[in-house]
């Protein structure tokens, strides 16, 4: 047929024949020899075969089935089958296409080239050099793959490759299992689910770069493996359905660069990783003994274990999501996300038992969050889920970071657990955040009471008597500690693991210049709800000259507070209430007492808005400071306030007493020592929230059945 439209025998001219699309023959052509030929083009209407070849300019076939020895062409390869496609090593000068409904090839090497058609529609223009792209509607096999353009992958089922080297993006889209050996990319990788392909053709363009612009991203069918030593610069994404078999990985650029990977089954690392913030979603998790990780930014560990989320040593059983304290020596990194996620199947709990974090290094003051996640699309709508810590966690950073637990209720077994934020020394620092309706400390067998009613008749009475296990130092540990972000408070419950004498249970600092003391409360800054808040707490504030306890505890809190209506009638503070009096037992409340003209504030803040806005109590100037007046200068010599004097929360007058007292004290932070004013940081709350929720990915389920420690017994 193109004979005749070439003129036929009269006026046959190839040059027409040459610039138009070849028809198709009625049967098969097998070559049997190799051939030398400047351009080779063949549209074959049944099989096509034929040995090595080598051209001075582009080789296109078409054809039901193709089989080719080694091809090497000095512009593009061209080959589409209906059936199986199988090559041998690939050459071209431009750009390398490939589709059937299987693909195997040999070793692919392409140059520089332009943009490609196929099958009717264009391949968009992905960046400076030439494109390897392979469609298959079952497999595709190949060797390895080189070139100076980007390389697209896009197979029904599995994709087997060797290494690819490649000077823009590498995309991968596979219906099945999918096996690489290392990757190497100035910029990023992508592995996806085949069903994504048709997110990025309209019928008649075909854009890849859209897949990483895609949420949610389908998963692959199967299982991924990545072997060797991959290198990827901007971003390394991998998206699978079953297991993530990662070997060592590389991903770094001016902004860190970012590792991702999402696996259905279980994560498996076995090399070194190294990236700027990593961030891994799995049912489990494997961090093998030659395994080393470091994150410069951060790394979130996201369980969508539907049997529950374990961190730590120390706990009972084999099921669920578990990061044992082995496995997390072998990651160095400045935060440490844990994430349940349950709008993803995860059961609604955590447990955590013995475990130390190294929170050290980085700009962030972000050091952890340990969350329970109420949707998939990272916007908590409600909070759901128990955080049972039943181990002794011991948190450590040579700067001040915060660290946040956040679910419906956050229990800490104060017989068999702990939880400390410190220097590294030994010295509190730091903060403690809550979001949480509900805060346990106490012994396993009050939790599970508490659990089912959290104000049971006489709960009181037993968290104020003296816990079975003396913990004298107590156990919930910090320089600041907020039991009210942004949740809505219910019960807040510390037993006194210490004696009647001397209460302990909560330590914090009474001076930060870390805790802003302004987080908190809701959006318009109202207090709670009178009594709404079921209050019964036991711990001390550490001063420079002594410890508070007993019922000075319960006069600085107070004085903080500024009100008491939020609390229920019987809510006490050392087993004195709030609502103030005696406490039936001795004042001062321990062996150290501290001065008895200074009330001191404290870091335990529970209601932060401000109720007595910027009332004057007569002390603002020995609070400022004043260089310039002789009092300005301590017994030491240095200056009593080198720092912004905040806003007076409370009076500072002595009790009882008509001395001056000059000590620079502060319930608001101390901005200076931080690097912001105020304002400044008043300013930055919101945002300091939006950029930690942009790390989450959230969910919902109904809550399952969970241990209530080490035993794994009970609720």
């Amino acid at each position: 047929s193109m004979f005749e439209i070439g003129g036929g025998d009269e006026d046959f001219d190839e040059t027409i024949v040459l610039a138009l699309d070849p028809i198709a023959t009625g049967g098969s052509l097998a070559i049997n020899g190799a051939i030398d030929t400047p351009v080779f083009r063949a549209a074959i209407g049944d099989a096509f075969a034929i040995g090595d070849i080598s051209v001075e300019g582009g080789f296109a076939v078409t054809a039901s089935s193709i089989t080719t020895g080694d091809i090497t062409a000095t512009a593009f390869i061209d080959l589409a089958a209906t059936g199986a496609l199988v090559t041998g090593d690939l050459f071209a000068g431009t750009s390398v296409t490939l589709s059937g409904a299987s693909v195997m090839t040999g070793n692919i090497v392409a140059g520089q080239g332009q943009p490609v058609v196929l099958q009717g529609f264009t391949t968009m223009d992905v960046g400076p050099g030439n494109s390897v792209e392979i469609f298959s509607d079952s497999s595709i096999v190949t060797g390895n793959i080189t070139t100076d353009g980007y390389v697209g992958l896009y197979a029904a089922d599995d994709i087997t490759a060797g290494s690819i080297t490649a000077e823009h993006d590498v995309i991968a889209l596979a219906g099945g299992d999918a096996s690489f050996g290392p990757i190497t990319t100035p910029e990023r990788f992508i592995l996806a689910g085949y069903g994504n392909f048709d997110q990025l053709s309209d019928g008649e363009t075909f854009d890849p770069e859209l897949i990483f612009s895609l949420f949610p991203v389908e998963s692959t069918g199967g299982n991924a493996t990545f072997a060797g030593n991959s290198s990827v610069g901007d971003s390394f994404q991998a998206f699978a359905g079953g297991n993530v078999v990662l070997t060592s990985l590389t991903s770094t650029s001016e902004f860190g660069g970012f590792i991702g990977i999402d696996a259905g089954g279980t994560i498996g690392i076995s090399g070194t990783v190294n990236g700027g913030y990593i961030d891994l979603v799995s049912r489990d998790i494997n961090i093998g003994s030659q395994a080393q990780i470091t994150a410069s930014l951060g790394i979130t560990f996201n369980s969508t274990n539907p049997d529950g989320t374990f961190i730590g040593d120390n706990l009972s059983g084999t099921n669920g999501y578990r990061l044992s304290q082995a496995e997390l020596n072998r990651v160095d990194s400045p935060f440490y996300g844990f994430d349940v996620l349950t709008g993803r199947g995860a059961a609604p709990m955590m447990m955590i038992g013995d475990l130390a974090l190294d929170l050290s290094g980085g700009e962030d003051d972000e050091g952890a969050d340990f969350e329970i996640e109420s949707d998939e699309l990272g916007e908590i709508d409600e909070l759901v889920g128990i955080i049972r810590i039943v181990g002794n966690v011991s948190l450590t950073s040579n700067t001040d970071k915060t660290v946040y637990f956040t679910a419906k209720t956050v229990a800490l077994d104060a017989a068999t657990g702990s939880l400390s934020l410190t220097n590294g020394s030994g010295g509190l620092n730091g903060l403690i955040e809550f979001e949480a309706n509900n805060i346990f400390v106490a012994s396993g067998a009050i939790i599970d009471k508490l659990i089912q009613n959290p104000r049971y008749a006489g709960h009181v009475e037993e968290l104020n008597a003296p816990a079975a296990v003396q913990r004298p130092e107590g156990v919930l540990r910090a320089g600041a500690i907020d039991f009210n972000d942004e949740a809505a408070l219910e019960n807040l419950l510390i037993q006194n693991t210490g004696t009647a004498s001397t209460p302990a249970g909560f330590v914090v600092l009474s001076e930060s210049a870390y805790y802003d003391g302004e987080d908190g409360g809701d959006e318009e800054g109202d207090f709670p709800a009178p009594g709404s808040i079921n209050l019964v707490i036991n711990g001390q504030i550490v001063t420079p000259t002594g410890n508070l306890t007993g019922v000075a505890v319960r006069d600085a809190l107070v004085e903080e507070y500024g009100s008491t209506e939020p609390f229920t009638s019987n809510s006490t503070i050392n087993g004195c209430p709030v609502s103030g009096g005696s406490c039936g037992g001795p004042t001062n409340g321990g062996d150290v007492v501290p001065p008895a003209a200074v009330v001191t504030p404290t870091q335990v803040a529970i209601l932060t808005s401000d109720p007595l806005g910027e009332s004057v109590f007569g002390n603002e100037g020995d609070i400022a400071g004043d260089s310039g007046s002789e009092g300005s200068e301590g017994e030491d010599g240095a200056a009593s306030s080198p720092i912004d004097a905040p806003q007076p929360l409370f009076d500072t007058r002595p009790l009882n007493s008509d001395e001056d007292v000059n000590e620079p004290v502060s319930g608001a932070g101390n901005p200076s020592l931080y690097g912001i004013s105020s304002d400044e940081d008043d300013a930055g709350d919101e945002d300091d929230e939006e950029e930690k929720k942009k790390k989450k990915n959230k969910g919902e389920v109904q809550p399952a059945s969970q241990p209530n420690a080490r035993t794994g017994d009970g609720q």
